[in-house]
C-alpha cells in the first residue's frame, strides 16, 4: 500500500491550481461513487452540534469559510445548504439495537465504508508518530464517520476505545491540501490510510482546495448502542470496575497515603477515570500543544511545580495525581460536607515532605462571608450526584428568571450554609504555580472581575486550566472577555475548538452544546 507523506515545514507544496489529480484507486471506487451520489442528489444530512462544535465550515463551491447558520439562540452546522458535513454509521454485522438514521438513509454506503476498512487493514495502514500500527490485524469498526469538505480545528474525541484503541482515516476525492495533522505531525491521507489514537491525540484538518472527503473509522466504549455477541453494557458498573482498577495502579505511586476511597453508585468514579486513565490523559494535562506564539509544542502538565492551588478538590482526586506527579505542597478548597469527609481521609499522609493544606470553603468572587450550596439532585439513572454542587447563584437547578427555585424545585432541593471567600486576595496566595480551577460556575465571575486582566492579581501564576460553566453561562460573548483579560494578563489561551465557527464574538451567539469546556492558560514569568 502506498505510504503517507509526513509534512514538514520544510516541505514545499508542489501541487499547481491546474494539478491533474491521480486516478481514484481501484479499491476506493464504490465508496466514493456512493458518496458523490449522496452530494449529487442533495441529501447529505446535518451535522450535530456535538461534531459541529470542532469543525469550520466550507464552502462546497469556494471552499471559503463561511459561518454556522445561527438563529433563535442555536447553531448547527448548514450541511443542508452546502452538502458538507459530518455524520455517522455504524457496521450492523456487529451492533444492534437503535442505530442512526444515516443507516436508513444510505445502506449501500454504510455496508461499503466497512468493506473498504477491512480491505484497507489487510494492506498495512500507516501508523502516526507515537502508537503502534495493527499490521494486517486490525478489527473490524462498530462506526464510521462520514465527513464532506470538514476542515476539524484541534481537538480530541470525546470517550476512549473499546477492543481497538485506535482509529483509522483515509481520504478520498480530488483535492490538494487537507492533511490530517497528528499532535503537530503533518500526514498526506489522500488514498491513503493511517491509524491513531483519536481519544487521546490531538488533531485536526489543513486547509485545502476541491473535493474532499475523509473516513474515520473507531469502536468507542460505553455506545448507547448494543455490541453484539456482548454481555449487556452497564455503563455505570464498567465505569466503577475501571475506576477501582485505576485506584489500584495509582496507589503504586503514593506509598505514603491510605489507598482512595470513593463512593460507588456515584459520580466519584467517573472523576477518578478523568484523572488516573494513563491512556486517556488526566483531563486538566495537555500533551504537544502549539500555543499561540510559539511554534514548538509544549506540554501543559504538573511536572515541575511545587505548589498546586486545587479549588474545588472533590474528594481529592486530583490533589492526589499532583503528588504523584512531584507536587510537595497542595492547596485545597471544598466546601460539600461529604466530598469534604473523605477528601480529609484521602489526603491523610505519613509522608513528612509534602504540605497539604485544607479549606472547608467555597471560592467565589466578592468578600468573605455565607453563602448557600445547592446541592446536586440524583442523576436520572438513580446514582448519587456528588459534582454538580453550587453556590445558590450559580446552580443549574435554579430558576435564573426570578433567581429562586421553582415551586417544583424547591421541594427537591438540599442546601448548606457554607464559607465562602474570595479567589483574588482570599485562596490565590504567593508561592503557588498551577490552579486548577473547577467550582461549578463561581468562576464566571471570578474570571470576569477586572483583577483577571491584571498580570499582578496572578501573582506566581504560570499554569492555569479551569472548566467553563456554559451550563451556568451560555453567551459566548462572556466566553470570549474571559479569554480576553487572560490574554491581558499575559496568559496563551487553548481549549478544544478553537478556531471552529463560534470562537468569535458575537453578542448574540449561543452556546448550544452538551457539554462544558476546559480551558488551559500559561504565561511566561
Amino acid at each position: 500500500m502506498e505510504r503517507a507523506t509526513v509534512i514538514t515545514s520544510k516541505t514545499p507544496l508542489s501541487l499547481s491550481s491546474d494539478h491533474i489529480f491521480t486516478p481514484t484507486p481501484t479499491v476506493y471506487k464504490n465508496t466514493i461513487g456512493l458518496l458523490r451520489k449522496i452530494v449529487s442528489e442533495e441529501t447529505w444530512p446535518r451535522t450535530s452540534k456535538a461534531r459541529s462544535r470542532v469543525i469550520r465550515s466550507v464552502d462546497q463551491s469556494s471552499n471559503k469559510q463561511v459561518d454556522y447558520s445561527i438563529q433563535h439562540g442555536s447553531a448547527e452546522f448548514d450541511g443542508e445548504r452546502f452538502q458538507c458535513g459530518s455524520f455517522t454509521v455504524v457496521n450492523e454485522d456487529l451492533v444492534s439495537g437503535n442505530l442512526p438514521f444515516a443507516n436508513e438513509l444510505f445502506p449501500e454506503l454504510a455496508k461499503a465504508v466497512f468493506e473498504l476498512e477491512g480491505e484497507l487493514a489487510r494492506r498495512s495502514p500507516v501508523a502516526a508518530d507515537g502508537v503502534h500500527a495493527s499490521d494486517g490485524v486490525r478489527p473490524v469498526s462498530t462506526h464510521c464517520a462520514v465527513n464532506r469538505n470538514a476542515q476539524f480545528v484541534p481537538h480530541v474525541d470525546s470517550g476512549r476505545g473499546a477492543g481497538q484503541s485506535l482509529s483509522m482515516i483515509a481520504g478520498l476525492g480530488d483535492y490538494k491540501g487537507g492533511e490530517i495533522h497528528v499532535e503537530g505531525q503533518a500526514y498526506d491521507i489522500r488514498y491513503v490510510a493511517l491509524e491513531f489514537d483519536g481519544w487521546k491525540q490531538r488533531h485536526w484538518t489543513a486547509p485545502f482546495d476541491g473535493e474532499r472527503y475523509s473516513l474515520v473509522w473507531f469502536t468507542p466504549a460505553g455506545n448507547e448502542t448494543n455490541v453484539k455477541h456482548e454481555t449487556d453494557f452497564v455503563e455505570y458498573s464498567a465505569e466503577d470496575r475501571m475506576a477501582r482498577q485505576l485506584v489500584a495502579e495509582h496507589q503504586k505511586q503514593l506509598p505514603g497515603f491510605p489507598i482512595l476511597m470513593f463512593r460507588s453508585d456515584s459520580t466519584d468514579p467517573l472523576v477518578i477515570v478523568e484523572i488516573f486513565d494513563s491512556e486517556k490523559g488526566c483531563t486538566y494535562e495537555l500533551k504537544h500543544q502549539i500555543w499561540e506564539g510559539n511554534d514548538q509544542p509544549e506540554d501543559f502538565s504538573l511536572k515541575g511545580h511545587a505548589c498546586v492551588l486545587d479549588i474545588g478538590a472533590h474528594i481529592g482526586v486530583f490533589s492526589r495525581f499532583a503528588l504523584a506527579a512531584g507536587c510537595k505542597k497542595v492547596i485545597v478548597y471544598e466546601p460539600e460536607p461529604s466530598n469534604l469527609e473523605l477528601l480529609v481521609r484521602n489526603l491523610k499522609s505519613t509522608d513528612d515532605s509534602v504540605d497539604i493544606i485544607i479549606h472547608e470553603a467555597a471560592v467565589a468572587h466578592g468578600a468573605t462571608g455565607h453563602a448557600q450550596l445547592v446541592h446536586a439532585r440524583a442523576r436520572n439513572d438513580g446514582s448519587k450526584n456528588t459534582w454538580r454542587h453550587a453556590l445558590e447563584e450559580y446552580s443549574q437547578y435554579i430558576d435564573k428568571t426570578i433567581k429562586l427555585s421553582s415551586a417544583k424545585q424547591e421541594g427537591k432541593l438540599t442546601r448548606t450554609t457554607v464559607t465562602a471567600v474570595p479567589f483574588f486576595g482570599g485562596a490565590l496566595e504567593a508561592g503557588v504555580t498551577f490552579v486548577k480551577l473547577d467550582c461549578e460556575g463561581a468562576e464566571i465571575d471570578i474570571l470576569l472581575a477586572d483583577e483577571a486582566m491584571d498580570a499582578k492579581s496572578w501573582m506566581d501564576v504560570t499554569h492555569l486550566v479551569f472548566e467553563w460553566s456554559f451550563t451556568k453561562e451560555k453567551r459566548l460573548i462572556k466566553f470570549h472577555k474571559v479569554i480576553s483579560n487572560l490574554k491581558q494578563a499575559g496568559f496563551r489561551v487553548a481549549y478544544d475548538g478553537q478556531g471552529a465557527w463560534w470562537d468569535k464574538e458575537d453578542s448574540q451567539a449561543m452556546w448550544t452544546f452538551h457539554h462544558d469546556l476546559v480551558v488551559f492558560a500559561r504565561r511566561q514569568l
